[in-house]
């Protein structure tokens, strides 16, 4: 076989792949059973992709490509996107191949759709059992170091976390596995329409058969004047908690003050299986608009309105402007007076002030500080 083939201005973008490229141009040389890349550059997001080196064909297949990006984007896992640089060489033969190299991640985000609970659902999927899979994925092995630039920062709606990453992927291209540390500097979520703040943690990766991230993180909130500490420890699967309360709580206590907002002799017993229905319907309700709209929590509160006279449902609003400013505006369905709109922001993780337009449409300023004895 002898010539050459021309690739202009192609575009690629498979359904599962983690990366699709545009604007892709090559050239290949026929010749002395090789096939040679004499010319190879595509687009990748914002980044771009090039590649180099040859694959021999006249006694069997034998690999020997490089491929670098720089500041390309790929989807990977789902509903994260990642911007990265990276060095990668890929050698062997279609029975025993190697992908090694290096990707460092830019830049980290995540997609309006990301769910905390089905992020973490997608590594209790077990890793397919050696020996199961026959097909050329299966013989291509992985040996990549995957670190952040810099510290980076995971942001969206819901999440703002900053860290660093410091991570290996082994085992197979069908199969590959994630290994190393990701550690936690500080950050904030809002978890079932409540806010945290994400005081430190690690989270590592120590199976070698299977991607198995092992979470040591410590959340801190505060409700009703208790300062709640939240210790989560374990496999996303059998994830332990512990808790602890400023002032002290017993832990029964603490989850119900957790699940309901209010300290337990505080709350009546009084639900009866309708009340129950409704504010499970309405949790489900809120979550599905808080993610279709963007905003930081949403809460719908079918039991309980502002006005006592006339109780009705509640509606309130939580959106996080920047990391210090957050925005809550809350109205009673019940009567068209009855709102308030509540500004918070945080010069410190002790000082913060607090701006409140209430329901009688009277106005407060509070500068409060937070101390631990």
């Amino acid at each position: 076989m002898q010539g050459q083939v021309r690739i202009v201005n192609a575009a690629v973008e498979p359904s599962n792949a983690p990366i699709g490229v545009y604007d892709m141009n090559a050239t290949i040389q026929f010749g002395g059973g090789r096939a040679e890349i004499t010319k190879f550059s595509a687009k990748s997001g914002e980044g771009t992709l090039k590649a180099s080196g040859s694959v021999a064909y006249t006694r069997g297949a034998a690999f020997n490509l490089a491929l670098s990006a720089n500041h390309a984007r790929i989807r990977y896992p789902t509903c994260v996107r990642e911007t990265i640089r990276s060095r990668l060489r890929f050698t062997g033969t279609p029975e025993a191949a190697l992908i090694a190299g290096e990707v460092s991640i830019d830049r980290l985000s995540l997609t309006p759709s990301f769910d905390l609970i089905s992020f973490g659902n997608q590594f209790n999927v077990m890793s397919v059992p050696s020996g199961q899979t026959t097909g050329f994925t299966h013989h291509v092995k992985l040996s990549v170091a995957l670190k952040s630039a810099s510290q980076l920062t995971l942001n969206n709606s819901q999440l703002h976390v900053r860290g660093n990453v410091n991570l290996r992927v082994e085992g197979t291209l069908d199969n590959p596995v994630i290994v190393g540390r990701t550690t936690i500097a500080g950050g904030e979520l809002f978890f079932n329409n409540r806010r945290y703040r994400v005081e430190s943690g690690v989270i590592d990766f120590l199976n070698p058969v299977t991607t198995e991230p092992v979470v040591n993180v410590r959340v801190v909130t505060t409700i009703d004047q208790y300062d709640l500490t939240m210790t989560f420890i374990g496999p996303f699967n059998r994830m332990r908690t512990t808790y602890s309360s400023n002032p002290a709580l017993s832990q029964a206590n603490i989850v119900h003050l957790l699940v309901t907002g209010q300290p337990a002799a505080a709350t009546g017993s009084g639900l009866g299986a309708q009340s129950i229905l409704a504010q499970g319907v309405a949790s489900q309700v809120s979550s599905r608009v808080q993610k279709l709209a963007g905003i930081s929590s949403l809460t719908i509160d079918p039991q309980m309105g502002g006005n006592g006279a006339n109780p009705g449902a509640r509606i309130a609003v939580q959106q996080r402007v920047t990391s210090k400013l957050f925005f809550t505006f809350s109205v009673d369905t019940s009567t068209s007076q009855d709102d308030a709109v509540q500004v918070q922001y945080h010069f410190t993780r002790r000082w913060s002030l607090e701006g409140v337009r209430d329901q009688a449409g009277g106005y407060s300023v509070e500068i409060r500080s937070r101390k631990n004895f």
